[in-house]
């Protein structure tokens, strides 16, 4: 009995000394399987690779490694997740003890020795993308003009990066059908393109390259419609002034024109080719036989047919004109929107004015353009309205103010709204408050405007007014030449103006009155063209008639308007 307790012991003592020397081999030559089981380097079972370095595995997570021809030769950067599952092929083990987090001390204690599997376990390899194919989630298009403003002709240069390499891309403005330009990325993905402006109706754009399978990206530009404005407004006959033009048809001529009082007869001043960007500033002289009244100045695209206008008054010498309203015999009344109250702008304002055909003269303050420049072009190029003013830079009343300080302010705000839109403003201007003085009016007109009044106020500025009082006010004290003063931007104007709007115009219409802009009010009733809106805005729509019927919005497919589904960049809303 003593000899079998002794056998039995020695076979205990014997199998203890077995998994000890296993346990402390593991720390010192071997491999981690799933489930915390050490391999011996000389086991005929044990997977056969080149050396790993010990990863930290939790205990029932699933081995990710790499693909059989991307053999590791460093610690794995980040440990794969752990996982509810047990391998199919692998028996579950659990561990004697949680290993090291440090891959290269090893275990600190031994492992439970279980049966091995009978197969290699399973591997499941990174997702990557196939040779010389580059999955789409992993690319981030992004594209860019080399200007954000351009006119019609001007070449332009868009920059792309993020794309597939040696890709055909193809360039367009969204809403209209036809490609402008195609190109090819390099091995990176990159590429360029320079193309010409196409004929578009004057607006921001977007502009859209695309592959054509889904990817593509967004960038904006804006195409400023045409613009005359003249250095000074009023004076003498044989007075010097500077016609300054914007936004033609890039390098092409045109033909500065006067006209005379009554509107019918005119003569060229000049002809002046414009600039790449389509401007061009003009040294002319008024006719020294020049009759006293407001004159038409025109400028006309010889190649384009765009046309743009501003007013000249010929005055005796000295004297000043303050425009509070028109000559009666023509049935016209004229709205302006003073833009600098500080509240959202009621773009429903706008669309009323286009969806009647109503021409307006806005007047934005300066700051307001530098604080809002995505909506000041929009006053430009949407709704009916394309005669901008001028209503001063700062909220200060310019009768309280030194010599110096008023002229800084008109100068200030002017630079404000050519930096915005490409162009200076029309020579009118209202004074805030409609604070005005002798003293104020010929500082006005020194700096090139004439000074713009009004007997009507809608007396829609604050949260106080009603669209019934906006109504009557307006309605009831309307006449023949009238000048109606509102705001866009007041803190009730979508419950006021917004709203008493389109009844104003329905009921004016019905009382026979025709709309025009401030520089129309400025001119003689002869000077008028039959049945006017406004020459400007005249402008806008002609420029829109002129377009190929395949460049129009309503001649694209639905299909190619809707948004393209699929994998998209990075969409830049404004660069």
């Amino acid at each position: 009995m003593v000899g079998k307790v002794r056998v039995g012991v020695l076979v205990v003592v014997f199998a203890w000394a077995t998994i000890a020397g296993q346990g402390a081999s593991v720390g010192s030559g071997g491999r981690v399987l799933p489930g915390g089981v050490s391999a011996q380097d000389d086991d005929p079972d044990a997977v056969t690779s080149a050396p790993i370095e010990e990863p930290t595995l939790e205990p029932t997570a699933t081995v990710v490694e790499p693909t059989p021809t991307d053999t590791p030769t460093s610690t794995p950067t980040e440990t794969p997740p752990p996982s509810t599952a047990t391998p199919t092929d692998m028996p579950t083990r659990e561990p004697s003890a949680t290993p090291s987090p440090s891959p290269t001390s090893g275990l600190t204690a031994t492992a439970t020795r279980t049966p091995w599997p009978t197969s290699t376990p399973t591997r499941t390899a990174t997702p990557r993308s196939t040779a010389g194919v580059v999955d789409a989630s992993e690319l981030s298009p992004w594209c860019a003009p080399n200007v954000n403003r351009a006119v019609v002709n001007q070449r332009l240069r868009v920059t792309c990066t993020g794309f597939r390499p040696a890709t055909s891309l193809r360039v367009r403005f969204r809403g209209l059908t036809g490609t402008v330009a195609r190109f090819t990325t390099d091995g990176t993905g990159a590429g360029s393109v320079t193309f010409r402006i196409p004929l578009v109706a004057p607006k921001t754009w977007t502009i859209r390259v695309e592959d054509g399978t889904g990817l593509y990206d967004d960038s904006s530009l804006f195409v400023p419609p045409p613009s005359l404005g003249l250095s000074d407004s009023l004076g003498s006959p044989g007075a010097s002034f500077t016609v300054r033009l914007r936004g033609f048809r890039s390098a092409e001529q045109v033909a500065i024109r006067w006209y005379g009082v009554g509107g019918t007869t005119f003569r060229t001043l000049a002809t002046v080719t414009v600039s790449a960007t389509g401007s061009a500033d003009e040294p002319v002289t008024s006719p020294a036989t020049a009759l006293e009244g407001g004159h038409r100045v025109e400028g006309l695209g010889q190649t384009s047919g765009y046309r743009a206008e501003s007013v000249f008054s010929t005055t005796a010498s000295g004297a000043i004109r303050y425009l509070t309203q028109g000559s009666s015999g023509c049935k016209r009344i004229a709205f302006i929107f003073n833009v600098g109250v500080g509240y959202p702008l009621d773009t429903g304002v706008l669309a009323t004015l286009k969806t009647k055909s109503v021409p307006a003269t806005m007047f934005p303050m300066g700051w307001w353009a530098d604080a809002n420049p995505t909506m000041m072009k929009r006053l430009m190029t949407d709704g009916y309205v394309t005669i901008i003013g001028s209503h001063g830079y700062g909220s200060r009343e310019l009768t309280t103010l030194s010599d110096s300080a008023v002229v800084s302010d008109i100068q200030k705000a002017g630079q404000a709204i050519e930096r915005i839109t490409g162009a200076p403003p029309g020579p009118w201007f209202t004074p805030y408050a409609a604070a005005i003085d002798t003293r104020v009016k010929n500082l006005i007109a020194g700096q090139g405007y004439t000074p713009v009044g009004w007997k009507i106020s809608a007396r829609d500025y604050d949260s106080t007014a009603t669209e019934s009082e906006v109504y009557s006010r307006v309605v009831n004290n309307a006449y023949d030449g009238a000048i109606v003063e509102f705001h866009i931007d007041g803190p009730a104007t979508s419950t006021s103006t917004g709203r008493a709007l389109p009844r104003i115009i329905d009921t004016l219409r019905g009382r026979g009155y025709r709309f025009v802009t401030i520089p129309q009010m400025a001119m003689a009733c002869s000077a008028l063209p039959p049945g006017s809106t406004a020459i400007s805005s005249d402008l806008v729509r002609r420029s829109v008639a002129v377009l190929p019927s395949s460049l129009l919005d309503r001649s694209a497919p639905a299909s190619q308007l809707r948004r393209r589904r699929g994998v998209r960049g990075r969409r830049v809303a404004a660069r």
